[in-house]
């Protein structure tokens, strides 16, 4: 649950919005921000993973099979930074689907 100085400041924030005329009401203000922020972050770790496989030249199931028993440290805490992009990608593309239903 939120505490109160958070509800204020989203408060704050969604009226300062809804004065500019770019927002009818708080609800739809605090929605559209929660919105933009989710999809910063898709786009961040879908950026991270992209690199990630145009580095390796294979999406991260095929990058695993080639490290298993011969994997560097090096290749082994990319492949840590990788599985975590992709369960942040995850959990970020259910956030919004959360928002949106």
């Amino acid at each position: 649950m939120l505490e109160q100085p958070a509800i204020k400041a989203l408060e704050v924030i969604a009226n300062t919005l809804v004065g500019t005329g770019r927002y009818q009401t708080q609800t739809e203000a605090i929605r559209g921000i929660a919105i933009e922020q989710v999809n910063r972050k898709i786009s961040l770790y879908e950026s991270r993973v992209k690199r990630f496989e145009k580095k390796h030249r294979a999406n991260f199931e095929i990058f695993g099979k080639r490290l298993r028993g011969r994997a560097t440290i090096r290749q082994e805490d990319e492949w840590m930074e990788w599985e975590a992009a992709l369960a942040m990608l995850a959990a970020w593309r259910n956030a919004k689907k959360a928002i949106e239903n």
